[in-house]
């Protein structure tokens, strides 16, 4: 069991590393319901020549500061960094940011 995880955890971080060096112009972030239906849309913009990418909450963190991070550590970090961010959810499923 602890070989799984272990290994799992290794495909995780490779990924994650692949996309922190390959990068993306066109992020999506969305709750893991919705990863499916977004798919389309991110073939189509990639076919369009824009490189995009979806990131289900899964692999980010369910917090707004977890988010946050995420996509500050892809602007600077990824090559191409992001120019477009589309977060897919309704408020119950994908946690706002709030100030005052």
């Amino acid at each position: 069991m602890q070989r799984i995880r272990f290994f799992s955890l290794l495909f995780l971080l490779i990924a994650v590393t692949a996309f922190a060096q390959t990068g993306a112009k066109y992020l999506v972030i969305t709750h893991d319901n919705f990863v499916d239906a977004i798919k389309p849309l991110v073939e189509w913009k990639t076919k369009k020549g824009v490189k995009a990418v979806c990131v289900p909450l899964s692999q980010i963190g369910n917090t707004s500061t977890q988010i946050k991070s995420y996509i500050q550590n892809a602007y600077n970090n990824w090559n191409p960094r992001p120019e477009y961010i589309l977060l897919v959810g309704s408020p119950d499923l994908l946690p706002s940011y709030y100030f005052s």
